[in-house]
């Protein structure tokens, strides 16, 4: 094939992207600069590139967002610095938001996460500091680093139980993060991981984790109970960084009744 023929197809395979972005409400403006096909889409022809270099072809400036039914995934950076998106809804059919897919969208307020969502990677929602949700879906199994870095708003109070690592700076500056309990599954909490995270004020640790990282909780000035069933020394680094915490050793269910 030819590289007229080629960057015909190319452009053709744009343009009926371009439309199909389009039909479910998010503009793009004539004009627009194309780097490639867009790595928002969940397919691309073959011999499109190298999908690390693909870009999102979107108007920065669209306030809500709805992904089409049938895509897999949500590329590296698709709605990267989108200030003005305020919703997305996101169907059931995506198991995967890319490395800084919605990275520093501060007005976002309002993101549908279906459970079929199995990874969410490196600083994906990352000051998104207006960001407002509950729960992750519960067939979520990795966050990348830095994943909530900074999202304020976000009250979750559990985490799905298939996320067995917890990387660095996860959700460092989630100030109304609600945690009440780790579950058995968890084995590793990278550093930072819920540094300055003000609203924890009492953790239970159901399993015991292989490793916490000594600044794990650093900054959280309200966490001060951390209930735990090993025995002190059983897990390094203690007390992770929450220097205003008193930690329950070989702590059980039945120990809180009694």
């Amino acid at each position: 094939m030819s590289i007229i023929e080629d960057k015909q197809r190319i452009e053709t395979a744009v343009s009926d992207i371009k439309t199909q972005i389009i039909n479910k409400g998010v503009n793009v403006p004539e004009g627009t600069r194309i780097d490639g096909i867009p790595s928002l889409i969940s397919s691309i022809p073959s011999g499109g590139g190298d999908d690390e270099t693909l870009k999102a072809i979107i108007d920065r400036s669209i306030t809500s967002v709805i992904v089409s039914d049938g895509m897999t995934s949500i590329g590296t950076a698709a709605f990267h610095s989108c200030i003005e998106l305020k919703t997305v809804s996101i169907p059931n059919s995506v198991a995967r938001i890319g490395e800084n897919a919605f990275y520093k969208c501060s007005n976002l307020a309002s993101a549908e996460l279906p459970d079929s969502i199995t990874s969410i990677e490196k600083q994906a929602f990352a000051n998104c500091i207006n960001l407002n949700i509950s729960k992750l879906p519960d067939g979520l199994k990795s966050l990348g680093v830095q994943a909530f870095f900074g999202c304020e708003n976000i009250t979750l109070t559990s985490l799905p139980v298939g996320i067995t690592t917890f990387r660095d700076g996860e959700f460092r500056g989630c100030k109304k993060l609600a945690l009440t309990h780790f579950e058995s599954s968890v084995k590793d909490i990278g550093y930072y991981c819920f540094a300055y995270c003000i609203g924890l004020t009492s953790i239970t640790f159901k399993g015991i984790p292989t490793l916490i990282h000594s600044t794990a909780f650093n900054g959280c000035t309200n966490l001060t109970t951390i209930n735990v069933p090993w025995s002190e020394g059983a897990v390094a680094n203690a007390p992770w960084g929450a220097t205003n915490a008193t930690i329950n050793y070989n702590y059980t269910e039945e120990s809180e009744v009694t």
